[in-house]
């Protein structure tokens, strides 16, 4: 089989990866206490500079104003993260910007007045959840968040990011409505069918139909609504990562799908599924045969790209 040719992509990742590959070379030849040092986490540090980020921030950040539920959960995450709490003061303040953010007819903006959104909406659902308690929880008026995502829900399955906004993979997965316990078929229906109409001639998957293949959004599917992912997505999986490295991540995706891919393959219906006595016999197997297309290649850094 003929070997792939070297996009200019690829050859610019090689070069940053031989750059990468020296600086971890340099680090591995000092002693391991000088290694410590290096990469000790300066834990009160980052709590110190989250906390103040929390209070508020520099007039560089003006240009996330339609993010701000996302700066709370980032900054909540990472001090849940450092197993650090906030005093009561500053957790009923975020409780109460959170809740200004929120639309009266379900959903949460990018800020106080903004329109909802479903991406900040599953950035403040997850900060409220990071703090937990009654307060936190009870402010998210979940009755008119699930009509919110009933009319961003669209007829494809998938759903729109906001009123008049784009229809993408992404939409489905910040649909916060199992996390809330208000999932549902109709907020089902279709979910599957969409993101595999997203599916490419690469096997890889789209943010919508029609679109390129990205690793990144390979994190939106739901390992339980019956999406069919096959051999397709194993093989672009494995082209796109030519030195083991992780493009638009897709090495975790491939590490989430193929138990998937396995449990598939051994199911045996009348519908024509693959099985473990047909064509494919495990995802192990694809994997290695695909790796052997690149293998006797080198990247510009001198790296094996098996």
């Amino acid at each position: 089989m003929e070997r792939p040719t070297a996009t200019v992509t690829q050859r610019d990742q090689w070069m940053v990866e031989s750059e990468v590959f020296g600086i971890y070379g340099c680090f591995g030849s000092l002693p391991p206490k000088a290694q410590s040092v290096m990469i000790e986490l300066h834990r009160d540090s980052h709590i110190e500079y989250l906390t103040r980020g929390l209070r508020g921030l520099p007039s560089s950040f003006c240009v996330l104003d339609a993010n701000r539920p996302w700066l709370c959960y980032w900054i909540l995450h990472s001090l849940a993260l450092l197993g650090e709490s906030i005093d009561d003061e500053l957790e009923r303040n975020a409780i109460d910007f959170l809740s200004r953010c929120q639309d009266p007819e379900g959903g949460y903006g990018g800020g106080p007045g903004q329109m909802p959104h479903l991406a900040t909406t599953y950035a403040a659902v997850n900060a409220l959840i990071t703090f937990g308690g009654d307060e936190a929880l009870s402010s998210i008026n979940r009755g008119e968040l699930y009509k919110f995502l009933r009319r961003m829900k669209h007829p494809s399955g998938g759903f729109r990011m906001h009123d008049g906004g784009e229809i993408d993979v992404r939409a489905c997965y910040t649909a916060v409505a199992s996390i809330l316990n208000i999932l549902d078929d109709e907020l089902v229906h279709n979910v599957g069918s969409f993101i595999l109409s997203c599916q490419t001639y690469e096997g890889g998957i789209s943010g919508e139909p029609g679109a390129e293949a990205h690793g990144g959004v390979g994190w939106y599917f739901d390992k339980g609504r019956s999406v069919d992912f096959r051999g397709g997505l194993i093989n672009w999986s494995t082209v796109a990562t030519p030195s083991g490295s992780d493009q638009g991540g897709v090495f975790p995706l491939l590490q989430r799908v193929c138990p998937t891919i396995d449990e598939q393959l051994e199911l045996r219906d009348a519908g024509g599924h693959c099985t473990k006595d047909g064509p494919q016999t495990s995802t192990k197997s694809n994997l290695s045969e695909e790796g052997k297309n690149f293998e006797g290649t080198t990247s510009p850094g001198g790296r094996l790209t098996a």
